[in-house]
């Protein structure tokens, strides 16, 4: 792959990633992309293609192929697709294709509800570093009646300079 073509997907990559982390409305993200395929004059489904194309190079096409599945970018709205690839993707531990297919396992999007494998993935996601899968695994504890509780999250930089983040709960307030 030329570096061009390798620099423009980064491009695209870099917003969607920065777009997960500022926001929670996924329509915010897709007005940003939308935006970036204005600016750079390329039609979506030909970038769709391209990563489609690279899907195994890197995980990150993975993680933006399932992004642009949910959104129907350059391709039809398809939730299974989307699901198989934030799995793929977070199977081969990027973080923020880890709290995609927690989300889609806590709502039951292009897959079955499924609240142990939502947590799971969760925590995934949140040992890799990424803030919004902290997040995430709250709401877990919320939902199964934790709620009310201390809960100390420690932060560390583990072997490796891996965020870890550790959570206890300590007992009822």
């Amino acid at each position: 792959m030329t570096s061009d073509i390798r620099d423009l997907l980064q491009e695209l990559l870099e917003i969607f990633k920065r777009g997960c982390d500022d926001y929670e409305d996924d329509r915010i993200i897709e007005v940003e992309v939308n935006e970036w395929f204005k600016t750079h004059r390329e039609p979506p489904s030909q970038i769709f293609k391209m990563i489609f194309e690279r899907r195994n190079d890197e995980t990150n096409y993975k993680t933006l192929l399932a992004f642009m599945y949910c959104q129907g970018i350059g391709t039809e709205i398809d939730k299974c697709e989307m699901f198989r690839y934030y799995l793929i993707a977070a199977e081969q531990g990027d973080p923020v294709a880890a709290n995609q297919t927690g989300w889609c396992f806590y709502e039951g999007v292009g897959t079955r509800k499924n609240s142990e494998k939502a947590f799971y993935w969760f925590q995934r996601s949140a040992d890799g570093g990424y803030a919004m899968g902290l997040g995430w695994l709250g709401k877990c504890y919320e939902k199964v009646g934790l709620a009310g509780r201390w809960i100390n999250i420690r932060r560390y930089i583990g072997i490796g300079g891996h965020l870890i983040v550790d959570i206890r709960i300590q007992g009822s307030n």
